[in-house]
C-alpha cells in the first residue's frame, strides 16, 4: 500500500510550529541543554533553560503512524527505486518499512539518495533530526522501535 501525502496533517504540523507566541519544543530545549552541558555553560543558564516554558513531547499513546499494508501487498526495493520522481514517475520512499508517496512535482528528498544505501529513510531522518531522548544512531540497526515510531508521528 502506498500512503499518500496528507495535507491536513501537514497543516496541523505547521500550526504547531508557526504560532506567534509558540514556546520551543521540549526536544529543542533538550538539545540546547545538552549543548550547554557539553560546553560547560554556567549552570544558572542551564537552570533557566530547564525552567523555560515548552511545548511538551506528544505522549506515546497519541503518536500517529501510517497504517500497515494489507497482508500480501508488498513493493520490492527494485520497484521502489523506479518511483524516483524522474521522467514523470511517481515519487515514493520507504519509512519504517512503509511506502509513502510524495505529491506530484515534489523534488526528491535527500533521504532518498543519501540514506547510505538503506532503502528506508528512517535512518537518514534520525541522523538529520537528532533527538537527545534517543541518541544519534550509527547504523540503521541502532534505531529502536520507539524512536522509529516517534519519527513517524
Amino acid at each position: 500500500v502506498v500512503f499518500k501525502y496528507n495535507e491536513a496533517r501537514l497543516e496541523e504540523t505547521r500550526m504547531k510550529v508557526a504560532g506567534e507566541d509558540c514556546d520551543p519544543s521540549e526536544r529543542y530545549l533538550e538539545i540546547m541543554i545538552e549543548g550547554c552541558v557539553h560546553h560547560h555553560v554556567k549552570s544558572s543558564y542551564i537552570d533557566w533553560l530547564n525552567a523555560h516554558p515548552k511545548n511538551p513531547r506528544t505522549p506515546e499513546a497519541q503518536w500517529k503512524s501510517y497504517a500497515e499494508a494489507p497482508e500480501g501487498v508488498t513493493m520490492t526495493i527494485e520497484e521502489l527505486s523506479t518511483h524516483n520522481g524522474k521522467h514523470g514517475n511517481r515519487l515514493c520512499y520507504a519509512f519504517n518499512g512503509k511506502v509513502c508517496e510524495a505529491p506530484k512535482g515534489c523534488p526528491p528528498h535527500p533521504a532518498q539518495t543519501l540514506s547510505g544505501g538503506n532503502p528506508d529513510a528512517a535512518f537518514f531522518c534520525a541522523k538529520m533530526l537528532y533527538d537527545p531522548k534517543y541518541g544519534d544512531p550509527a547504523t540503521p540497526a541502532d534505531i529502536g522501535d520507539k524512536h522509529r515510531r516517534c519519527m513517524e508521528d
